[in-house]
């Protein structure tokens, strides 16, 4: 199964240079906690809080009903390894093949490591990340399940299957009832065969 994912922009992103801004990149991987079916990223965006990307991927889904698409936006850094400006992920269930679901992801974490603002931070207070820092920023994405055969449908249609299950069910009670009601016509009937004994 293959998934189109457009990575529109962000917007309110950690600002993780000293000043003020960010150089943000997104990072799409799908699959679970584990392991990734697939993965891309999209081009850096210099000193902005605020990145359009409009980057389109196609990434290849191993199971749709167990993994996710999970989104990290990081900075660039010339220095040292690039931060991570917080993740966000989404699940597959209630997507429908060919239509495509535009959503905004919030991004929790976040650091400032090897940066100008985390050395600053280590000299003061020791501490190379931002702790509790409070993360505003979110990502604007457009997801479409290409040829999953629907199974974002199959999970609805497995509900669907469930729903005929109750159908099922219904019929059973529905011929429990019709057989009550047979019962009951044949006890009428003893009846009468009672006014017959009268």
């Amino acid at each position: 199964p293959t998934l189109r994912v457009n990575v529109i922009r962000a917007s309110d992103l950690i600002a993780a240079d000293l000043g003020g801004s960010s150089d943000p990149y997104a990072i799409i991987k799908i699959g679970n906690d584990t392991q990734f079916a697939s993965q891309a990223k999209t081009r850096v965006i210099k000193k902005t809080l605020h990145p359009e990307w409009n980057e389109f991927f196609t990434l290849h889904v191993n199971n749709p009903q167990t993994e996710k698409l999970m989104i990290e936006v990081k900075d660039k850094d010339k220095f040292g390894k690039d931060d991570s400006l917080g993740k966000g992920e989404l699940t597959f269930f209630d997507l429908q093949r060919g239509v495509e679901k535009k959503c905004w992801l919030q991004l929790t974490g976040g650091e400032m490591g090897d940066n100008v603002v985390g050395g600053v931070l280590k000299m003061f207070g020791g501490k190379s990340s931002t702790g509790g820092i409070r993360n505003n920023g979110k990502v604007y994405i457009g997801v479409t399940a290409m040829d999953f055969g629907g199974y974002g449908q199959a999970g609805y249609g497995q509900q669907a299957a469930y729903g005929q299950q109750g159908a099922y069910g219904q019929a059973g009670y529905g011929q429990q009832a019709a057989y009550g009601q047979q019962g009951y016509g044949q006890q009428a009937a003893y009846g009468q065969q009672g006014a017959y004994g009268q």
